[in-house]
């Protein structure tokens, strides 16, 4: 089978019908296709019995979705015409203001040949043909210099309906053993008869001189196709964006199997293994907990302030040039905190940088970077609830938001965060309607991909950092994290060792300006036959139950 375009006016547009109607070619004249000058021979072109199957395409795009599809062809025999229906659509939209407008408005056919020849004139003459897209194209213009390439190839393809086998001259037999010992100065070789080549006009005459065996042409058919006809079709094949499948009958089967003398696998020539780099794997680098507080920069290895240790007070006052009350007893107490160190290092060996293959140590410099989010986010979580203002343990999820939120009440301050350990967020999630506070059902928005949400003000996440049944919540003014981001990354040669080193440094600080505005407590276990919460840990993972289970608990 071999595929070919070929271009012709189009008729007519119907915008109120999403129509495109016209002669998709001309029979019995020759017009330039993609395979030189071709002539259809009255009733060669042929369309599926399914018509849609016929797609509608622009510029000959197979890649991209087609614009329409025909709805009816006719033929008789001299202009077959067809009519394809366009869709609504961006791109149907614009295929029928382009052939309204004359941006756009020829066709050109896409036909998979089965029966042709070469007439007397070196044009290709197709007698059966199968008709599998129409495209609307700008203007049937093409490259002059590929049709002279394209109808050179020609003398080297036969017909397919009228093969010739060519006669070839026999080679004088090699010189015996006896004769290439004695030096004989050669008598001139006699003209040899001439060589009948298909469709070569010219005699060729064989020479005297003994020629190595060569190898048979390829074969297409069972009839020889010339390599530079074959390197050209392909070309035009490739160059024109068409399937692979209309080149089949230019072409001899060539498997992987044929190409690979050590056979398949890690040491086979072709195909050749896509790498695909590093594959990807789930890491949690996320920090709610950093997030929801308030941060600034780290700029020394040590942070300190001041904090009162009194309440300065102001009472009620006559006037009228008496003495003030005194405003209490005031003091203040330094408050400072030394900042933690994270850093992790590897040795390369320098043969990764001299032949370029660094990605593996940019991985794993970010994946050291995403550890080091993941610690700091454990240390955070660590410092709070150490200090935070201890609530005893609520009888429910309900009763627990409650009691912290009048806790905060009542010392004044906002509650900007709340932080469910993974076991009490499933209830928080799985609470149902009539027992959702009015606050979080009139103003709530809970995301189950990032396990986080937002209600009145107040933040919600699930922190694998917490101990099972903890809820830990407070004012994001209630500590201050003081952070180098992103963390350091260096690198350095060890010249004596040949290798090549790399490291993150990170570096936290964190000061709890008011402990008493940060608030912990737990949430008692689900009742018996309640539906309960299995956390899978994976491996790697430092999410901590309060209390492991016995062996052979659930």
């Amino acid at each position: 089978m071999t595929t070919l375009h070929l271009s012709a006016a189009l008729a007519g547009v119907d915008e109120t019908n999403r129509t495109m109607t016209g002669a998709i070619t001309e029979y019995g004249v020759v017009g330039f296709t993609s395979m030189g000058p071709t002539i259809f021979e009255p009733g060669s072109i042929t369309v599926p019995a399914e018509l849609r199957r016929v797609k509608l395409l622009v510029q000959h795009d197979t890649y991209s979705a087609a614009v329409g599809y025909m709805t009816a062809f006719t033929d008789d025999s001299r202009l077959p015409t067809a009519t394809f229906a366009v869709p609504e659509g961006e791109r149907g939209d614009l295929a029928l203001f382009e052939a309204q407008n004359g941006l756009r408005d020829a066709f050109s056919v896409g036909v998979s040949i089965q029966e042709w020849r070469i007439d007397e004139n070196d044009n290709l003459v197709v007698s059966a043909g199968t008709l599998y897209e129409v495209s609307q194209v700008t203007i049937p213009a093409y490259d002059n210099a590929r049709v002279q390439d394209v109808a050179a190839a020609r003398k080297e393809l036969p017909s397919m309906t009228t093969p010739t086998t060519p006669n070839v001259a026999t080679p004088p037999a090699a010189p015996t053993a006896s004769a290439a010992a004695e030096p004989v100065t050669p008598a001139a070789p006699a003209p040899a008869a001439p060589v009948a080549v298909v469709d070569a006009p010219t005699p060729v005459t064989a020479s005297a001189e003994t020629r190595e065996p060569q190898a048979a042409p390829p074969m297409a058919g069972g009839q020889a196709f010339g390599l530079s006809a074959m390197a050209r079709t392909m070309g035009e094949y490739f160059q024109r964006r068409l399937p692979a499948a209309g080149l089949q009958a230019a072409l001899t089967d060539v498997t992987p199997v044929d190409v690979n003398p050590t056979g398949e696998g890690e040491q086979s020539i072709f195909p050749r293994a896509q790498w695909v780099d590093e594959v990807w794997t789930a890491s949690n680098v996320r920090r709610p907990l950093i997030d929801a507080l308030n941060k600034q920069a780290l700029r020394a290895l040590k942070v300190f302030g001041y904090r009162f240790t009194g309440t300065p007070t102001v009472s009620e006052y006559a006037g009228n040039k008496q003495p003030i009350p005194g405003g209490g007893d005031i003091g203040t107490e330094l408050v400072e905190a030394t900042a933690q160190r994270f850093a992790g290092g590897w040795d390369f060996d320098r043969a990764f940088t001299d032949f370029g293959a660094t990605g593996i140590m940019e991985t794993v410099v970010r994946k050291g970077t995403d550890d080091y989010r993941r610690r700091t986010e454990e240390y955070v979580a660590a410092q709070l609830a150490a200090e935070a203002t201890v609530i005893a343990e609520q009888p429910s999820l309900i009763a627990a938001l409650a009691t912290i939120g009048a806790q905060a009440s009542v010392l004044g301050t906002d509650l900007s965060f709340v932080q469910f350990a993974p076991d009490v967020w499933a209830q928080f999630v799985q609470l149902p309607d009539t027992e959702v506070p009015w606050w979080l059902r009139a103003q709530g928005r809970i995301n189950l991909s990032t396990v986080d949400g937002n209600a009145g003000g107040i933040t919600f996440a699930a922190n694998p950092g917490l101990p099972a049944g903890t809820i830990l919540a407070g004012d994001r003014s209630a500590a201050t994290v003081y952070e180098v981001d992103p963390p350091v990354n260096v690198q350095a040669l060890d010249i004596a060792n040949g290798g090549v080193d790399v490291a993150v440094y990170g570096y936290i600080a964190l000061i709890i300006n008011d402990p008493r505005a940060l608030f912990r407590t737990t949430v008692a276990a689900p009742a018996a036959g309640a539906q309960a919460f299995t956390l899978v840990v994976p491996e790697g993972s430092t999410v901590v139950p309060e209390s492991a289970p016995a062996a052979g608990d659930e």
